[in-house]
């Protein structure tokens, strides 16, 4: 009797085992599926782009769903990790406003090339009227599968769609990527082509045109929240002539005075048009002293070189209808007779990056002058509002950055009786 209980209990423990082990491969695999099922977030949309896409989020997804500015463009990411130290799926849209020039298929080689992999397929699908060229690139001894999409939009804008996938999944790599190109959305505004005609309009009247004398200098006190004086901005424009190949000089200097002070200098020389030039700028406060110089072919290629605790060296190709934003104030005297409302220029810093503004017009009380509202879209959260007296000069901003603070026009002497400690500096450019 007691042999065949125990016969009979193991038979019992036996099949009890394998009911736990199904069960616990149910389990596994709608613990897979659910980790498998890709949620998308709703449409993140870039501002006044009339772009908007989605990525995974939830379910092991993790985004911050929202672009940031980084390196010339806008970036929306998503991860798959299965703890925060080791991510496997890697999504990413970047829309780039500068420096690809290249058709997809030499892309493409260079990723591949980058990547040490090899480009399994190329292809091409048609999204909400637009093309994307997508290639699927292999690292087989990484376990690395890429699947990259580039999208050629109007205005010599790009946007790149990318999914990294570093175990091997390539159905998940896919499905992923399928899913995020077919969330693609994009209506073109006009706002880029209008700040196009714009700065073509700058380029064709030539700088020299806009100055009403050889050289023109301005003066500005920058005022903070309680009006009190806490720095100044001096700007001067001066026609060489002629004999110059590089005739124009836009000679810019910002001073704040708080605890720790802060000062920028640049200099630019170009030709009337800015399709040359060559621009030197440095900036010194509590971190140290840090400067770049920037400089501009025919060919359309800008050359970046900075000095400092972090120094850098690179190019790119800028879209042709960018401007140095020394010279913002001259499309600003356009804007003003255009048709068109809102506009957005690419403009470029002293230190080569491309910031694109979007602008567009106020209104003012009859005979008072004009008003422009200005957003910057590196995500600096700064705006301004521009007045312009009749003769379209600028004569007041508000400059909204953690507070609202004045920057209006003034003479020399008022500077030099606020800031005494910078009168020697500013005496030695009036000679220049």
């Amino acid at each position: 009797m007691s042999e065949t209980f125990r016969i009979k209990k193991y038979t019992t423990d036996k099949v009890a085992f394998l009911g736990l082990l199904i069960i616990s491969l149910i389990i596994a695999q709608l613990i897979s599926v659910s980790r498998s099922a890709i949620v998308l977030c709703e449409p993140i949309i870039l501002k006044h782009t009339g772009l908007a896409i989605s990525v995974p989020s939830g379910n092991g997804w993790q985004s911050g769903k929202n672009w940031q500015f980084q390196n010339n463009s806008f970036v929306l990411a998503s991860i798959f990790a299965f703890d925060s130290e080791n991510p496997t799926t890697l999504v990413r849209c970047r829309y780039i406003l500068a420096g690809v020039k290249d058709e997809p298929d030499v892309q493409f080689t260079r990723q591949a090339s980058d990547a040490k992999g090899r480009i399994v397929k190329t292809e091409q699908k048609s999204i909400d009227g637009l093309i994307v060229d997508w290639a699927h690139i292999n690292k087989e001894s990484m376990g690395l599968e890429i699947f990259s999409g580039i999208v050629k939009l109007p205005d010599n804008r790009q946007l790149r769609i990318e999914v990294h996938q570093a175990t091997g999944n390539v159905k998940l790599a896919e499905k992923v990527f399928n899913l995020v190109i077919e969330s693609l959305k994009f209506e073109d505004n006009s706002l880029l082509k209008a700040g196009n005609q714009i700065v073509k309009e700058v380029k064709d009247i030539g700088i020299s045109n806009f100055l009403y004398a050889q050289t023109t200098r301005s003066y500005f006190l920058i005022k903070d929240t309680k009006k009190e004086a806490i720095g100044f901005l001096m700007e001067s424009v001066a026609n060489l002539g002629q004999n110059n190949e590089l005739n124009i000089v836009a000679d810019n200097y910002v001073y704040v005075r708080r605890q720790y002070p802060q000062e920028e200098t640049s200099l630019l020389q170009c030709t009337n048009n800015f399709d040359e030039f060559f621009w030197k700028s440095e900036t010194s406060n509590i971190t140290g002293i840090s400067s770049s110089e920037v400089s501009l072919k025919e060919n359309g290629k800008i050359s970046i070189v900075k000095f400092g605790p972090r120094p850098d060296k690179k190019n790119y190709s800028i879209n042709p209808a960018a401007l140095p934003d020394s010279f913002l104030n001259f499309a600003l005297s356009q804007i003003i007779d255009s048709h068109h409302e809102k506009f957005i220029i690419d403009t470029i810093e002293p230190d080569g990056t491309i910031s694109p503004v979007f602008v567009s017009k106020g209104k003012t009380p009859l005979n008072t002058g004009y008003m422009l509202e200005i957003e910057f879209l590196n995500n600096s959260k700064i705006s301004q509002q521009m007045f312009l007296d009749n003769k379209k000069e600028v004569s007041r901003i508000l400059f909204r950055q953690d507070g609202v603070y004045t920057i209006e026009r003034a003479n020399k002497e008022d500077i030099l009786r606020e800031f005494p400690q910078r009168a020697d500096y500013i005496l030695q450019k009036e000679k220049i």
